[in-house]
């Protein structure tokens, strides 16, 4: 018996599950010889086509002129079974477990195979992956054999991490920042502690903190802007003194620097005239 198939070495008789293989029966100085397979088939049958799951031997009895010969072929099926994946990631709490954080990724490695396909239509032995989901790859060997693996990639929500506080005052003051949302943080400052106090700058900037889920091990940064609010300046103060001590006809000018709005809180020790909340003055008397 001859077997016609393309797995492997060719025409051996040894297959990939699912593959078909022909045997031929080629009986030597006969006229009409009848056949019988120990499949079934009969008659002028001198060929079948079998895809055996497992290995198996196929028979087959020529009868010509009165006279029988027996014949035997086993069809040797191995199955390929490829590796499991491999996972390659360092996000979360266990290092390739398979389940990260949201938008962290992972490598994904088959291997045994000359030839790969992936669900996600990659075609090399590794793919990088950060979606939630099962993937597959169908892995072929040398031998023209097919075999498939399959991993699963889990993600974890990122913790929703806030700033609150004091996020405007004037330069110099002290103010307490307060973080939300997480189990541990880092400021960019090398605090630890949810909450900072600090300075407010002198020009506007932007503080950050990390907070991490100490639980699923993901972190997520928050970002706040701090915006100073100027000290007012007083340029110059043009002062007239009232022309005697009894006289009510002098006063104050001043020259401001300062975001509106502006408040003016006047104060005296002998003298009168004052309207308090105005910038300038007039219609004093002696005093301080």
């Amino acid at each position: 018996l001859a077997t016609v198939e393309s797995f492997g070495t060719p025409n051996d008789g040894t297959i990939c599950p699912g593959a078909t293989v022909q045997i031929n029966a080629t009986p030597t100085g006969t006229t009409a010889p009848t056949y019988v397979w120990n499949t079934g088939a009969t008659a002028t049958t001198s060929s079948i086509s079998v895809s055996p799951a497992t290995t198996t031997t196929y028979t087959v009895s020529v009868t010509d002129i009165g006279c029988q010969v027996t014949a035997t072929q086993t069809i040797t099926v191995v199955p390929f079974v490829p590796a499991p994946i491999a996972v390659a990631e360092t996000s979360g709490t266990t290092n390739n477990d398979g389940t990260i954080c949201t938008g962290a990724s992972a490598t994904l490695t088959a291997s045994g195979g000359v030839a790969y396909l992936w669900s996600n239509n990659a075609t090399t032995a590794s793919t990088s992956v950060s979606t939630a989901g099962t993937y597959t790859v169908i892995v072929t060997n040398a031998n023209g054999c097919t075999g498939t693996a399959t991993t699963t990639i889990t993600t974890l929500a990122l913790p929703n991490v806030t700033i609150t506080g004091t996020t405007t005052a004037c330069v110099g003051a002290s103010i307490t920042l307060t973080a939300n949302g997480a189990n541990t943080y880092v400021w960019g400052t090398g605090a630890t502690t949810a909450s900072i106090t600090l300075a407010m700058p002198g020009a506007p900037s932007v503080i950050t903190v990390t907070g991490t889920n100490t639980t699923t091990g993901c972190s997520a940064t928050a970002n706040q802007g701090l915006t100073p609010l100027l000290l007012p300046v007083i340029n110059n103060a043009t002062v007239v003194q009232p022309t005697t001590c009894a006289s009510a006809n002098g006063s104050i000018t001043l020259d401001v620097f300062a975001a509106p709005p502006v408040t003016y809180n006047w104060t005296t020790n002998g003298g009168s005239g004052l309207v308090q909340g105005n910038q300038n003055q007039s219609n004093l008397t002696v005093g301080t």
